[in-house]
Protein backbone atom coordinates (compact mmCIF):
# COMPACT_ATOMS: atom_id res chain seq x y z
CA UNK A 1 0.00 0.00 0.00
CA UNK A 2 0.78 3.68 -0.35
CA UNK A 3 3.15 5.10 2.03
CA UNK A 4 4.16 8.88 1.56
CA UNK A 5 7.03 10.72 3.83
CA UNK A 6 7.52 14.65 4.46
CA UNK A 7 10.03 16.23 6.66
CA UNK A 8 7.89 15.77 10.11
CA UNK A 9 5.32 13.50 8.41
CA UNK A 10 4.32 9.50 7.75
CA UNK A 11 1.53 9.13 5.61
CA UNK A 12 -0.17 5.36 5.69
CA UNK A 13 -2.90 4.25 4.75
CA UNK A 14 -6.14 3.71 7.20
CA UNK A 15 -6.25 0.61 8.87
CA UNK A 16 -7.92 -0.56 12.45
CA UNK A 17 -5.03 0.08 14.40
CA UNK A 18 -6.48 3.32 15.24
CA UNK A 19 -9.77 3.28 15.24
CA UNK A 20 -10.29 4.00 19.44
CA UNK A 21 -8.23 7.11 19.13
CA UNK A 22 -10.15 7.37 15.91
CA UNK A 23 -13.50 7.38 17.22
CA UNK A 24 -12.39 9.46 20.68
CA UNK A 25 -10.58 12.21 18.26
CA UNK A 26 -13.44 13.13 15.51
CA UNK A 27 -15.08 14.83 17.93
CA UNK A 28 -17.81 18.05 17.27
CA UNK A 29 -15.16 20.52 17.91
CA UNK A 30 -12.92 18.49 14.74
CA UNK A 31 -16.27 18.59 12.98
CA UNK A 32 -17.25 22.09 13.61
CA UNK A 33 -16.34 22.72 9.57
CA UNK A 34 -17.16 19.35 8.34
CA UNK A 35 -19.70 17.66 6.94
CA UNK A 36 -19.35 14.12 8.47
CA UNK A 37 -20.80 14.11 12.31
CA UNK A 38 -18.73 12.82 15.10
CA UNK A 39 -19.59 8.95 15.19
CA UNK A 40 -22.08 8.34 17.89
CA UNK A 41 -21.01 4.42 18.09
CA UNK A 42 -17.09 2.86 17.75
CA UNK A 43 -19.45 0.65 14.79
CA UNK A 44 -19.80 3.99 12.43
CA UNK A 45 -15.77 4.62 12.99
CA UNK A 46 -15.57 0.44 11.70
CA UNK A 47 -18.19 1.38 9.04
CA UNK A 48 -16.19 4.83 7.70
CA UNK A 49 -12.57 2.64 7.68
CA UNK A 50 -13.98 -0.39 5.88
CA UNK A 51 -15.81 1.80 3.14
CA UNK A 52 -12.32 3.97 3.05
CA UNK A 53 -10.55 0.34 2.42
CA UNK A 54 -12.44 -0.50 0.31
CA UNK A 55 -12.80 2.61 -2.14
CA UNK A 56 -8.89 2.48 -1.58
CA UNK A 57 -8.96 -1.64 -3.32
CA UNK A 58 -11.33 -0.15 -5.95
CA UNK A 59 -8.61 3.12 -6.74
CA UNK A 60 -11.71 5.16 -6.10
CA UNK A 61 -9.75 7.52 -2.56
CA UNK A 62 -6.56 6.84 -0.63
CA UNK A 63 -7.00 7.55 2.82
CA UNK A 64 -4.80 7.83 5.22
CA UNK A 65 -3.27 8.35 8.64
CA UNK A 66 -0.86 10.65 9.12
CA UNK A 67 1.76 10.36 11.77
CA UNK A 68 4.73 12.10 13.06
CA UNK A 69 7.86 10.34 11.50
CA UNK A 70 10.02 10.65 15.05
CA UNK A 71 8.00 9.10 17.38
CA UNK A 72 4.67 7.98 15.56
CA UNK A 73 2.02 10.19 17.35
CA UNK A 74 -0.90 9.98 15.09
CA UNK A 75 -2.01 13.15 13.86
CA UNK A 76 -5.03 11.47 12.04
CA UNK A 77 -6.06 11.68 8.43
CA UNK A 78 -5.94 12.93 5.15
CA UNK A 79 -7.65 11.96 1.93
CA UNK A 80 -7.76 12.49 -1.60
CA UNK A 81 -11.12 11.29 -3.27
CA UNK A 82 -12.70 10.55 -6.53
CA UNK A 83 -8.51 9.46 -8.29
CA UNK A 84 -10.24 8.12 -10.77
CA UNK A 85 -11.86 11.45 -12.05
CA UNK A 86 -10.46 14.52 -14.18
CA UNK A 87 -11.67 16.44 -10.44
CA UNK A 88 -10.58 14.26 -7.31
CA UNK A 89 -11.33 16.24 -4.32
CA UNK A 90 -9.08 16.64 -0.96
CA UNK A 91 -10.14 16.60 2.89
CA UNK A 92 -7.94 16.26 6.10
CA UNK A 93 -8.29 16.70 10.08
CA UNK A 94 -5.78 17.19 12.49
CA UNK A 95 -6.57 15.86 16.11
CA UNK A 96 -7.16 18.97 18.70
CA UNK A 97 -4.15 18.79 20.73
CA UNK A 98 -1.80 19.24 17.30
CA UNK A 99 -3.15 22.12 15.91
CA UNK A 100 -1.01 25.06 14.84
CA UNK A 101 1.85 23.05 14.18
CA UNK A 102 1.21 23.41 10.90
CA UNK A 103 0.72 19.10 9.71
CA UNK A 104 -2.32 20.31 7.83
CA UNK A 105 -0.77 21.90 5.56
CA UNK A 106 2.42 19.48 5.34
CA UNK A 107 0.23 16.73 4.85
CA UNK A 108 -1.81 18.50 1.79
CA UNK A 109 1.12 19.52 0.29
CA UNK A 110 2.61 16.12 0.11
CA UNK A 111 -0.71 14.36 -1.02
CA UNK A 112 -0.59 17.03 -4.29
CA UNK A 113 2.67 16.29 -4.99
CA UNK A 114 2.29 12.55 -4.68
CA UNK A 115 -1.23 13.21 -6.89
CA UNK A 116 0.79 15.47 -9.81
CA UNK A 117 2.89 12.86 -10.18
CA UNK A 118 0.50 10.09 -10.17
CA UNK A 119 -3.13 11.37 -11.13
CA UNK A 120 -4.56 12.84 -14.54
CA UNK A 121 -6.55 15.23 -13.14
CA UNK A 122 -7.69 19.09 -14.32
CA UNK A 123 -7.53 20.56 -11.11
CA UNK A 124 -8.20 19.06 -7.08
CA UNK A 125 -11.22 20.39 -5.49
CA UNK A 126 -10.77 21.39 -2.11
CA UNK A 127 -13.70 22.87 -0.07
CA UNK A 128 -13.39 24.65 3.28
CA UNK A 129 -15.91 26.47 4.84
CA UNK A 130 -15.20 30.24 4.75
CA UNK A 131 -14.70 30.56 8.56
CA UNK A 132 -11.89 27.98 8.86
CA UNK A 133 -8.89 29.97 8.32
CA UNK A 134 -6.04 27.47 8.75
CA UNK A 135 -7.59 25.30 5.97
CA UNK A 136 -8.40 28.59 3.89
CA UNK A 137 -4.51 28.94 4.43
CA UNK A 138 -3.48 25.71 3.19
CA UNK A 139 -5.70 25.72 0.21
CA UNK A 140 -4.14 29.32 -0.30
CA UNK A 141 -0.62 28.31 -0.21
CA UNK A 142 -1.17 25.78 -3.16
CA UNK A 143 -2.17 28.19 -4.81
CA UNK A 144 -6.04 27.04 -5.12
CA UNK A 145 -8.69 29.24 -6.54
CA UNK A 146 -12.36 30.13 -5.42
CA UNK A 147 -14.29 28.56 -8.01
CA UNK A 148 -17.77 28.87 -6.07
CA UNK A 149 -19.06 29.85 -2.77
CA UNK A 150 -22.50 27.63 -1.13
CA UNK A 151 -24.20 26.71 2.02
CA UNK A 152 -24.94 23.50 3.05
CA UNK A 153 -26.12 21.63 5.84
CA UNK A 154 -23.62 19.06 7.48
CA UNK A 155 -25.04 15.80 8.86
CA UNK A 156 -24.61 17.54 12.60
CA UNK A 157 -27.29 20.09 10.78
CA UNK A 158 -25.03 22.79 11.40
CA UNK A 159 -25.07 25.30 7.90
CA UNK A 160 -21.39 25.42 6.51
CA UNK A 161 -20.26 28.47 4.09
CA UNK A 162 -18.17 26.50 1.70
CA UNK A 163 -15.40 27.94 -0.75
CA UNK A 164 -15.11 25.40 -3.23
CA UNK A 165 -11.13 26.11 -4.41
CA UNK A 166 -9.32 24.86 -7.30
CA UNK A 167 -6.29 24.04 -7.29
CA UNK A 168 -4.23 23.37 -10.68
CA UNK A 169 -1.03 21.25 -11.50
Amino acid sequence: MLQLTSTRLRISPICFDFREELFQEFSKEITTYMCPSPAQDISETDAFISQSIKEMKEGISYQAGIFHRETWEYLWGVGIHEIHTKRPSLGIWIKQSAHWHHYGHEAIHTIKKWANENLDYDYIVYPVDKRNIPSRKIAESLWGVVHQEKSITNASWNVLYILEYRVYK
